[in-house]
């Protein structure tokens, strides 16, 4: 089932750089970026905390605005959270946010990204964490849980935030790449 996960997850984020390339018209449309390497080396120590389960929950819901002014709170959208580490933040800040193309993740990593559907009301929730701080991303695809009507009122867009959590927290989104 992680396996599914982990294909859908990497079938949005090469949708997203083919979606960016159609902006630019010198870029090929068919083809995408050469994976740019990363700088952070995976570190085990830093996920070490967050090895087996916890008590704490994180959840959130997903509202977004369309180019008509509505809002929508979108069923069946990908979130992904990933312990706070070196490693993490090159992803959230390289990949996330400025949309760089990088190079696969160390697979050590996977055992530690948890990956939920938001709710037909654009609500998720992630439990049995252990405490500690969290990236939480949220991929908008208009592609999945919109009418057809709606598709061409919403863009390809990512949400995301750092939590810290005891016990439970709610995660604020704030959209981070369109």
């Amino acid at each position: 089932m992680k396996k599914i996960w982990v294909i859908s997850l990497s079938i949005l984020m090469l949708s997203a750089c083919a979606s960016t390339q159609n902006q630019n018209e010198d870029v090929d449309s068919a083809v995408c970026p050469v994976p740019v390497e990363r700088k952070a080396v995976f570190d085990q120590k830093q996920y070490d905390p967050y090895d087996g389960k916890g008590q704490a929950r994180i959840n959130g819901r997903l509202c977004i605005t369309g180019m008509d002014g509505r809002k929508k709170c979108p069923a069946e959208q990908i979130v992904v959270v990933n312990p706070v580490t070196d490693y993490s933040t090159e992803w959230y800040q390289r990949s996330w946010v400025n949309n760089e193309f990088l190079a696969q993740p160390d697979e050590r990593a996977e055992k530690y990204t948890r990956i939920v559907k938001t709710d037909k009301n654009g609500w998720f929730t992630i439990t049995g964490l252990p405490a500690g701080e969290y990236y939480v991303g949220v991929v908008v695809c208009p592609c999945v849980g919109f009418d057809e009507k709606e598709r061409s009122n919403y863009r390809f867009q990512r949400y995301g935030t750092k939590v810290s959590v005891k016990k439970s927290v709610k995660a604020n989104l704030e959209k981070v790449f369109e």
